[in-house]
């Protein structure tokens, strides 16, 4: 009966103590928890009081510095009051204090550590292991949550303050002198704590915090785990707190630095284009002014979001891992941006003229100002954009760092870009298209081969082309060019309807299109279509691009870029010359009514080519000349066809006065619209050159240096401009003889063409050839071979 007694007393006693040992760590942990969430609301106040503080400096130092001590006092906590001093105290029993463990030195220490761990009940590891990791899953989310939200909120001009928060939250939880003062307690190891505290399978559900050297197959905390099971997850507090959302960040950061940096270059644009004087009234230095002004903007802004991005981002214990993911996200939204911009300014040119309607109508009522001022633009962009060279470097587009994670990978873990689709192809595919992939998709949606599809048949084309692969090519299109997806399906079904109803103006667009999220390229600027070049820069993060030559990324900028300044100097070609060409056929119409309607001998004195015999009077000139006007070509041979009349030599002068006034004229036209600057070589070197993605001349053909310069490329367009109306008109006035012998001779086979006939005949202005006489005809022959 006594040990009976005694075996009931003893579990009675086991069991108090086990409920007591449960109470007591219910009641550690509500105490940890309260004081957590009372940190965190301090942290909501900074929050609140940075949103108050308007973007100022001062207060936004301010702000960083509370964050930064309210963070720090948070980590500590998890660190020493969640997982070391409750393994030390409830698990190995052991109580830390200064000058040892347990008081080992001294035996009144020594005495009181052994007192004080006496009164405690006998902890179970495994319910205090499940408590612990219970208490870090449920507070790690939100510890997260808060801290990314006061990030995100005082992000906006502190990169290089938050980069040093960074590096300061780094250094606290996972940094090497971190670790060594965690070592140093005298009682057991970081490691060990972490151990028999953390449940990773408990504390991971829902977060990724797989130490440093663990992430380089699993970049940015992505879903792969499962691709590599042999690699052994172990618990880290900086990739649990701090690691997504600084990844995050810099991913926000980017998009909304980039998305600025668009909208900044847009508008400055617009202003330029509103401020500016008619084309007769514009000065060419204040033109290329301005264009450098806008191009050396988006030059120091892209570098100035690269270089934050960086100090956010990359640091020593990681700058391998992170930088590899910042590069290629650079990669991506350069490329993005470039693409959304260079459509942009495509489409800006397309608001007020259709290239298919370069009638006599528009020409006359034309002011070609934009388009030498974005031509201009485009033509510094080419060549002054330092920093794409590093932005878009081929070692960091999405297809090489995946064949790289590829090569290192055993297991061939996926890969995917920050910011961007995740690419979970097996077999060691990385889920990327080729341009021949997109080409072919592009074509079959291009129905009327002008090189132009809408936003809507852009993202079938995209779907089509990345069908097969984890990308989502609408979506990839949707979220590039800034378009809401409620924003597209309307487009495409009012599309569809008007369509129907025959409703559609001359580029197959709603003559009203729905406007996209603000500062996106849907904002009623020209029609809503993409080129193929544009749509190669726009799927960046799922398009395998060439690595050098026309087909990479820089490469595709350049043609692009190459597209619109060949466009744009081809219409203020044409405007700038049409005034000069009215007068050109007016003189030619001119010539051609004369030369009908006079004799050579009458042309040559109108001409002034005819000079009388001195030794004649006048009076018989005179009569001469009314001889030979009456005399016919019979009557000036005798039987046998030999002359009787020595024939008269023809007379010819140099070039028409309007052929070469019109030619004077384009020089005129090249002259006011060139400065000193234009003459200057575009680039230093052959070096340079490729690094921007531009073909470079052979030694044979002159080298760098026969890369055309703002001179060159006014003079081309003015000179081709020139020739091409100057044939034009000529080849009208040659072929109308012909013209008029083909219509006779359809007349005369055909009755049943008499009314065409007809009709053509009376729109005729101009008279034949035969009607000419023949020292025009020889000057008419003249003026071609010259301009020939």
């Amino acid at each position: 009966m006594l040990d009976i007694q005694s075996s009931i007393t003893t579990a009675t006693n086991q069991s108090h103590d086990s409920i007591r040992a449960v109470n007591l760590i219910d009641l550690y942990y509500e105490s940890k928890a309260k004081l957590i969430h009372k940190l965190l609301n301090q942290l909501s106040s900074v929050d609140a009081s940075s949103s108050s503080s308007g973007g100022n400096e001062d207060g936004t130092s301010t702000t960083l510095g509370e964050a930064e001590m309210i963070v720090t006092r948070i980590v500590l906590i998890l660190q020493y009051d969640v997982i070391l001093h409750p393994y030390q105290i409830f698990v190995l029993r052991q109580f830390p204090t200064p000058s040892g463990v347990g008081g080992r030195n001294e035996d009144n220490q020594k005495t009181a550590s052994d007192y004080l761990m006496s009164t405690l009940p006998s902890f179970d590891a495994d319910v205090l292991k499940s408590k612990s990791s219970h208490f870090l899953a449920a507070h790690l989310p939100l510890i997260r949550s808060k801290v990314k939200t006061v990030l995100n909120t005082i992000a906006g001009t502190t990169a290089s303050r938050l980069g040093h928060v960074r590096q300061i939250l780094y250094d606290r939880t996972d940094g090497a002198d971190c670790k060594v003062l965690l070592d140093s307690n005298g009682v057991c190891m970081w490691e060990e704590a972490v151990g028999g505290m953390v449940d990773v399978r408990v504390v991971s559900h829902g977060t990724s915090f797989s130490a440093p050297q663990q992430q380089q197959e699993t970049l940015d905390g992505n879903n792969n785990a499962a691709a590599a099971p042999t690699t052994t997850k172990k618990f880290s507090l900086w990739s649990a707190l701090f690691s997504s959302a600084f990844s995050s960040l810099v991913h926000s950061l980017l998009t909304t630095s980039f998305h600025s940096v668009h909208s900044r270059i847009i508008s400055a644009l617009r202003a330029s284009l509103a401020n500016a004087p008619p084309l007769h009234r514009i000065l060419p230095h204040e033109a290329h002014r301005n264009a450098l002004r806008i191009a050396t903007e988006l030059d120091l802004a892209l570098k100035k979001v690269s270089d934050d991005a960086h100090e956010l981002l990359v640091h020593a214990e990681e700058r391998e891992e992170s930088e590899q993911r910042l590069r290629q996200s650079l990669y991506v939204q350069t490329c993005e941006i470039m693409g959304r911009l260079l459509s942009e300014l495509r489409r800006i040119l397309a608001v007020s003229r259709n290239e298919s309607e370069m009638n006599d109508k528009y020409l006359s009522n034309a002011d070609a100002t934009k388009e030498l001022i974005v031509g201009r633009l485009c033509h510094l962009l080419k060549f002054r954009l330092t920093s794409l060279p590093k932005l878009l470097d081929p070692d960091s587009s999405p297809s090489a760092l995946a064949a790289i994670n590829k090569l290192s990978s055993a297991s061939s873990s996926s890969y995917s870009a920050v910011g961007g689709s995740g690419t979970t192809a097996g077999a060691g595919k990385s889920g990327m298209i080729t341009l021949m992939e997109l080409q072919s998709s592009f074509d079959l949606a291009d129905d009327d081969d002008d090189g132009l599809i809408s936003f809507e048949e852009a993202m079938e084309a995209m779907e089509s082309a990345f069908s097969g692969t984890p990308f989502r090519g609408a979506e990839m299109v949707r979220d590039t060019l800034l378009l809401s997806s409620s924003s597209s399906s309307t487009t495409a079904a009012s599309t569809k309807d008007r369509e129907d109803e025959g409703d559609l103006d001359d580029d197959n667009e709603p003559s009203s299109s729905t406007s996209g999220r603000g500062g996106g390229v849907s904002s009623g600027i020209g029609p809503r279509n993409v080129t193929l070049s544009e749509l190669a820069l726009l799927s960046a993060r799922g398009l395998r691009h060439d690595t050098t030559g026309p087909y990479s990324a820089r490469g595709t900028v350049q043609r692009a870029l190459d597209d619109i300044v060949s466009s744009c100097f081809k219409i203020w070609g044409k405007v700038a010359l049409y005034s000069h060409l009215e007068l050109f056929k007016i003189s030619l119409n001119e010539f051609v009514q004369t030369a009908a309607s006079v004799s050579s001998l009458e042309w040559e004195r109108q001409c002034g080519l005819y000079k009388g015999d001195e030794e004649k009077g006048e009076h018989e000139l005179l009569m001469d000349e009314i001889g030979d006007a009456m005399m016919d070509d019979d009557d000036a041979l005798g039987d046998n066809g030999e002359g009787v009349k020595k024939k008269k030599e023809l007379k010819v002068g140099g070039v028409s006065s309007y052929i070469t006034s019109y030619l004077l004229s384009a020089s005129s036209v090249l002259n006011r619209s060139v400065c000193p600057s234009d003459s200057l070589p575009p680039v230093p070197s052959s070096e340079y050159a490729l690094s921007l993605g531009v073909t470079v001349p052979t030694e044979k053909e002159g080298g760098f240096e026969s890369i055309p310069n703002m001179m060159h490329t006014l003079r081309s367009a003015v000179l081709g401009e020139a020739l091409c109306s100057l044939c034009e008109v000529l080849e009208e006035c040659l072929l109308l003889h012909s013209k008029n012998k083909r219509v006779d001779e359809d007349e005369e086979r055909d009755d049943e063409e008499e009314d065409l006939a007809a009709v053509s005949t009376a729109t005729e202005v101009l008279p034949s050839l035969e009607k000419f006489n023949v020292s025009s005809l020889v000057q008419l022959l003249l003026d071609v071979t010259f301009v020939r």
